[in-house]
């Protein structure tokens, strides 16, 4: 009966609650849930910086919020604080951002004034500071659509990103520019991107079609070469790059990727500059030695007897005394010394002779003080000495069908140098020293040895390169040269006789020795 009567009890009571015109827990959790926190009796909790829909409100707890990002630099000084984009002096609710430093963002209080320090966690100094104009950039486990968006903007620039764009980024950057951060944060997760009228367009690779991910851009150029700019670019370009030059009007353009286009544009930035130039002073000094000595006999035999008459020929020269034609003629051109006997008389003939001599001795110096300006790296050329020109023919020779030739003659002149030249080719170094490569060469027509009527020609070369002061001067010494001639001319049969063949010939013996020096000077004109 006890368990019969329970149950009808338990009956009883589900019946009640059911039939209630007011249910007991009619309310619903989140009502009471909103009553009591209206109330004060429910705390709000910390939110998770990672929930995008999480927002910031005038009740900011300063102590729940991250640095996922930082932009320092002397122009622009921007944060990402828990998903939100700030800039010095922006409010944070009841907060204000009062300072954004390379290691923390700074916090005030609107109201009691006091400040709190959003440190940047695992911040570590650069070792040395460079005063490059980058920004110092650093990012913590940041969202990578929030990065991308955060560089865009603080670069000045629009940004689309595909829908499917995820994962998460950790950097840390110093003296950067904000473009080549965005362009390595995109590599490094394997999307490319191209940038129209200041709008970014990220995506896969495969997205863009036809190379529209590439960026065209000309170079104008203003002292370099642009056809010799073009092998130097080609080094520097990827596999999908191009480079053409327009010789008129010395431009160059490149179309690539916007990474490789900046590195070209520095390259050419660096060389496209205006040659410095060298004043090249060359002093050439010739200091020759000759000694000439000659001596020589005239013979003049005249007279008659009967029928008998000798005599001397006109052609062969006279007696400067007594103006008789005479028989042997073996005196020097230009004698400074002479003697004239009269040897005696044979049977009616007269028979005189004039011993004649010449010695010479002398030094000569012949200097000459050229110069010439040149661009730097260019070679230079100084010459002095003597344009000579000799005859020369040629013979053509042509076949017929009739098996004969036809001859033609032709003649012009052919020229020689002879003389000294010198080329020089200075190359300044970032000390304004001037390093200098220099040929010397030092020529002469040598008509002794003849081929078809040209002369050979005799040359000294010199070739050395040295590095200067600019004024200093160096000297090239060594191109010496002597030479040593001796003629001999006589009475055929007669000067050959021992001891009286002395009377029938002329010697004359030269010597000549020549030294060639060379002073060079450069000067850098400014």
């Amino acid at each position: 009966m006890k368990r019969k009567s329970l149950k009808n009890e338990v009956l009883i009571l589900i019946g009640f609650i059911f039939f209630l015109p007011t249910p007991l827990f009619s309310a619903p959790l989140s009502d009471l849930a909103q009553d009591q926190l209206e109330q004060g009796s429910l705390k709000p909790t910390p939110r998770s910086p990672f929930v995008p829909d999480a927002r910031l409100g005038d009740e900011l707890d300063p102590s729940t919020l991250l640095v996922q990002g930082l932009i320092y630099g002397k122009s622009l000084k921007m944060a990402i604080l828990s998903g939100r984009m700030v800039r010095e002096g922006e409010d944070l609710g009841h907060y204000k951002v009062d300072k954004i430093l390379p290691k923390e963002v700074v916090l005030t209080h609107s109201q009691n004034e006091s400040s709190f320090h959003v440190k940047l966690d695992n911040y570590m100094a650069p070792v040395n500071k460079k005063n490059g104009g980058g920004f110092v950039v650093e990012f913590r486990n940041a969202a990578l659509k929030d990065a991308l968006k955060f560089l865009a903007k603080g670069a000045g620039m629009n940004i689309i990103v595909p829908e499917d764009f995820a994962g998460r980024v950790t950097l840390s950057f110093d003296d950067m520019d904000l473009l080549d951060a965005l362009r390595s944060v995109l590599r490094v997760n394997g999307y490319e991107y191209a940038i129209e009228d200041k709008i970014i367009r990220v995506g896969k690779p495969d997205a863009f079609a036809g190379g529209t991910d590439l960026k065209t851009q000309n170079f104008q150029l203003r002292y370099a070469t642009a056809k010799d700019m073009v092998e130097k670019i080609k080094l520097l370009l990827s596999d999908r790059g191009a480079v053409i030059s327009d010789d008129r009007i010395n431009m160059l353009t490149v179309k690539d990727r916007d990474p490789i286009i900046s590195n070209i544009a520095k390259l050419v930035a660096e060389v496209d500059r205006r040659d410095k130039q060298v004043q090249i002073e060359a002093r050439i000094v010739d200091a020759s030695r000759n000694f000439t000595r000659s001596l020589g006999i005239n013979w003049d035999i005249n007279g008659a007897n009967g029928r008998t008459t000798i005599g001397g020929v006109s052609t062969v020269g006279t007696n400067s005394t007594t103006k008789n034609p005479l028989n042997v003629n073996l005196g020097v051109a230009n004698p400074t010394s002479g003697i004239g006997l009269i040897i005696g008389r044979l049977s009616g003939f007269n028979i005189e002779t004039q011993l004649t001599a010449a010695e010479q001795k002398g030094d000569i110096s012949i200097l000459s003080k050229p110069s010439v300006t040149t661009l730097n790296n260019m070679p230079s050329k100084i010459r002095s000495g003597t344009k000579i020109y000799v005859k020369s023919t040629s013979s053509i020779s042509v076949g017929t069908a009739g098996g004969t030739a036809a001859n033609a003659g032709t003649s012009g002149l052919q020229e020689i140098n002879t003389g000294i030249e010198l080329t020089v080719t200075p190359q300044i170094t970032v000390d304004d020293y001037i390093k200098m490569k220099i040929d010397a060469v030092e020529s002469e027509a040598d008509f002794s040895r003849t081929v078809d009527g040209i002369p050979s020609v005799i040359d000294n070369t010199a070739s050395t390169s040295v590095i200067l002061k600019d004024g200093e001067t160096t000297v090239i010494g060594g191109l010496y040269k002597q030479k040593t001639t001796k003629q001999k001319s006589g009475v055929p049969g007669l000067q050959n006789i021992p001891v009286m063949g002395y009377l029938f010939q002329s010697k004359t013996r030269t010597r000549s020795d020549g030294e060639l020096m060379i002073f060079v000077t450069p000067k850098i004109v400014n």
